[in-house]
Protein backbone atom coordinates (compact mmCIF):
# COMPACT_ATOMS: atom_id res chain seq x y z
CA UNK A 1 0.00 0.00 0.00
CA UNK A 2 1.68 2.91 -1.23
CA UNK A 3 -0.39 5.94 1.22
CA UNK A 4 0.77 8.22 3.77
CA UNK A 5 -0.23 7.79 7.62
CA UNK A 6 -0.91 11.12 9.42
CA UNK A 7 1.48 9.61 11.91
CA UNK A 8 4.72 9.33 9.63
CA UNK A 9 7.68 10.56 11.30
CA UNK A 10 8.41 11.95 7.14
CA UNK A 11 5.11 12.69 6.18
CA UNK A 12 6.59 15.76 3.37
CA UNK A 13 8.86 12.92 2.02
CA UNK A 14 6.37 10.13 1.77
CA UNK A 15 3.88 12.62 0.36
CA UNK A 16 6.26 13.26 -2.05
CA UNK A 17 7.02 10.11 -3.07
CA UNK A 18 3.42 9.47 -4.15
CA UNK A 19 2.69 12.33 -5.88
CA UNK A 20 5.82 11.63 -8.18
CA UNK A 21 5.62 7.94 -8.14
CA UNK A 22 1.31 7.21 -8.48
CA UNK A 23 -0.91 10.05 -8.98
CA UNK A 24 -2.92 8.47 -11.97
CA UNK A 25 -6.21 6.47 -10.93
CA UNK A 26 -6.11 4.79 -14.22
CA UNK A 27 -2.03 3.37 -12.90
CA UNK A 28 -3.26 2.86 -9.32
CA UNK A 29 -6.41 0.65 -10.72
CA UNK A 30 -3.88 -1.24 -12.78
CA UNK A 31 -1.12 -2.07 -10.15
CA UNK A 32 -4.52 -3.49 -7.69
CA UNK A 33 -5.65 -5.31 -10.12
CA UNK A 34 -2.52 -7.18 -11.65
CA UNK A 35 -1.31 -10.16 -10.20
CA UNK A 36 2.22 -9.80 -9.40
CA UNK A 37 2.15 -6.50 -8.14
CA UNK A 38 2.44 -7.65 -4.59
CA UNK A 39 -0.35 -6.36 -1.83
CA UNK A 40 -1.26 -3.24 -3.33
CA UNK A 41 -3.61 -1.07 -2.28
CA UNK A 42 -5.01 2.73 -4.00
CA UNK A 43 -3.78 5.48 -2.13
CA UNK A 44 -5.89 8.23 -3.67
CA UNK A 45 -8.77 9.02 -1.97
CA UNK A 46 -11.24 8.58 -5.17
CA UNK A 47 -10.75 5.07 -5.16
CA UNK A 48 -10.58 4.57 -1.67
CA UNK A 49 -13.57 6.09 -1.64
CA UNK A 50 -14.88 3.28 -3.65
CA UNK A 51 -14.22 0.76 -1.10
CA UNK A 52 -17.28 -0.97 -0.63
CA UNK A 53 -18.02 -1.81 -4.85
CA UNK A 54 -14.21 -1.55 -5.58
CA UNK A 55 -13.93 -4.15 -8.61
CA UNK A 56 -9.93 -3.51 -9.60
CA UNK A 57 -8.94 -6.21 -7.15
CA UNK A 58 -8.40 -9.33 -9.63
CA UNK A 59 -5.05 -9.59 -9.05
CA UNK A 60 -6.03 -11.05 -5.53
CA UNK A 61 -7.32 -14.44 -6.09
CA UNK A 62 -10.42 -15.49 -4.11
CA UNK A 63 -13.51 -13.63 -2.58
CA UNK A 64 -12.13 -13.51 0.45
CA UNK A 65 -9.11 -12.01 -0.03
CA UNK A 66 -10.87 -9.60 -2.10
CA UNK A 67 -13.17 -8.67 0.93
CA UNK A 68 -9.65 -8.19 3.06
CA UNK A 69 -9.10 -5.42 0.06
CA UNK A 70 -11.79 -3.80 0.46
CA UNK A 71 -12.05 -3.91 4.07
CA UNK A 72 -8.22 -2.79 4.17
CA UNK A 73 -9.55 -0.04 1.81
CA UNK A 74 -11.92 1.16 3.78
CA UNK A 75 -9.62 1.23 6.84
CA UNK A 76 -7.54 3.75 5.00
CA UNK A 77 -10.24 5.58 3.90
CA UNK A 78 -11.91 6.77 7.27
CA UNK A 79 -8.21 7.08 8.58
CA UNK A 80 -8.05 4.56 10.88
CA UNK A 81 -4.70 2.61 9.77
CA UNK A 82 -1.90 3.67 11.40
CA UNK A 83 1.76 2.27 10.96
CA UNK A 84 2.97 -1.00 11.83
CA UNK A 85 3.38 -1.05 15.39
CA UNK A 86 6.87 -1.56 16.99
CA UNK A 87 7.43 -4.71 19.59
CA UNK A 88 8.77 -3.47 22.59
CA UNK A 89 12.13 -5.73 22.50
CA UNK A 90 13.94 -7.09 20.00
CA UNK A 91 11.68 -6.08 16.88
CA UNK A 92 14.10 -6.40 14.11
CA UNK A 93 14.13 -10.53 15.24
CA UNK A 94 10.85 -10.22 15.67
CA UNK A 95 9.80 -9.08 12.26
CA UNK A 96 12.65 -11.64 10.73
CA UNK A 97 10.64 -14.57 12.25
CA UNK A 98 7.13 -13.48 11.24
CA UNK A 99 7.79 -12.59 7.72
CA UNK A 100 9.77 -16.19 7.26
CA UNK A 101 6.57 -17.85 8.60
CA UNK A 102 4.33 -16.17 6.96
CA UNK A 103 6.62 -16.67 3.16
CA UNK A 104 6.52 -20.44 4.44
CA UNK A 105 2.40 -20.11 4.51
CA UNK A 106 2.04 -18.32 2.02
CA UNK A 107 4.27 -20.47 -0.58
CA UNK A 108 6.73 -17.66 -1.49
CA UNK A 109 9.83 -20.16 -0.26
CA UNK A 110 7.77 -23.40 -1.53
CA UNK A 111 4.77 -25.01 -2.67
CA UNK A 112 2.91 -23.70 0.24
CA UNK A 113 2.02 -24.86 3.51
CA UNK A 114 0.01 -27.98 4.29
CA UNK A 115 -3.33 -26.84 5.86
CA UNK A 116 -2.08 -29.10 8.76
CA UNK A 117 0.84 -27.44 9.26
CA UNK A 118 -0.22 -23.94 9.31
CA UNK A 119 -1.55 -24.14 12.91
CA UNK A 120 1.80 -25.60 13.91
CA UNK A 121 3.55 -22.71 12.08
CA UNK A 122 1.69 -20.40 13.88
CA UNK A 123 1.81 -21.69 17.39
CA UNK A 124 5.99 -21.82 16.67
CA UNK A 125 5.61 -18.45 15.68
CA UNK A 126 3.83 -16.92 18.92
CA UNK A 127 6.33 -18.99 21.27
CA UNK A 128 8.91 -17.23 19.53
CA UNK A 129 7.73 -13.93 19.94
CA UNK A 130 6.47 -14.68 23.92
CA UNK A 131 10.19 -15.70 24.32
CA UNK A 132 12.04 -12.39 22.54
CA UNK A 133 9.75 -10.42 24.69
CA UNK A 134 10.08 -12.12 28.22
Amino acid sequence: MESVFKSSQHLDLAKYLITQSTTDETAQAFLAGTQGCGTWLPALRSLLSQHATYDQPDGYEGEMTQKMVRISMQQAFEGNATGIPAWRKKSTEIYTAWNASYSRILGTQAPGMARRDIQKELDALQAYIVEKLA
